[in-house]
């Protein structure tokens, strides 16, 4: 099993949304990997929201390996 699909199964587990889109692509010479968690009817495209630094620990704690 690749890192990707690793990291979508455990978002899977942690958030339970409907699904997990998974892309890579490449810019300016990096490679990047978008995960996402679909709950409604989000895409790549969709709008971005901003979200404050005690929001982002708290998903990282649910998400740091034991």
């Amino acid at each position: 099993m690749t890192y990707r699909k690793k990291i979508a199964k455990k978002l899977q587990s942690k958030f339970k949304p409907k699904d997990v889109l998974v892309a890579s692509g490449n810019i300016t010479g990096h490679e990047i990997i978008n995960i996402l968690p679909i709950y409604n009817n989000e895409n790549l495209g969709s709008k971005r929201q901003k979200a404050d630094k005690k929001e982002l620990e708290k998903l990282q704690k649910l998400l740091k390996k034991k």
